[in-house]
């Protein structure tokens, strides 16, 4: 039996473990969707404590039973997910990210040109959600300053 090589996966400390982490992640607006896709971020903060341990990205990803019936194609689609983001982890902010799928894809076939599909639109969507992290952090940046000492 052989094993899989050290290095590659996403580590545990980089998923979302906790229901209340999910929960604080999903209960924040979406912050970037694109056809198939809807992308949650909770930044650290005072707020959101407890289920924000981790001093950085971690990932949650939601794949109804009802939008992807067969499991195959839903495990398609988290590893896609998954290997995104462990491809794209360090450049993201800390806090937790939820990718949620967010329309039905049991009927679409399960060819390669459908998954580099998902991918694209995978990309698409972490930019979007890199842009809305920046625009967010700057504003809260802007807000320090101009509050009186």
């Amino acid at each position: 039996m052989t094993t899989a090589p050290q290095g590659f996966g996403l580590p545990t400390s980089r998923k979302i473990l906790k229901a209340d982490a999910y929960a604080s992640a999903l209960r924040m607006r979406v912050c970037a969707q694109t056809a198939d896709f809807a992308l949650h971020f909770c930044a650290t903060s005072r707020r959101f404590p407890a289920p924000l341990t981790q001093a950085w990205a971690q990932l949650g990803l939601v794949v109804p039973k009802k939008l992807a019936k067969r499991a195959v194609l839903r495990n398609i689609i988290k590893r896609l997910a998954r290997e995104h983001f462990r491809l794209r982890a360090d450049t993201l902010p800390q806090g937790l990210w939820a990718v949620r799928l967010r329309s039905k894809v049991s009927q679409l076939p399960r060819t390669d040109a459908q998954k580099k599909a998902w991918v694209a639109q995978l990309h698409e969507l972490f930019d979007a959600g890199q842009a809305f992290a920046q625009q967010r952090a700057d504003a809260k940046a802007n807000t320090n300053l101009k509050e009186p000492s």
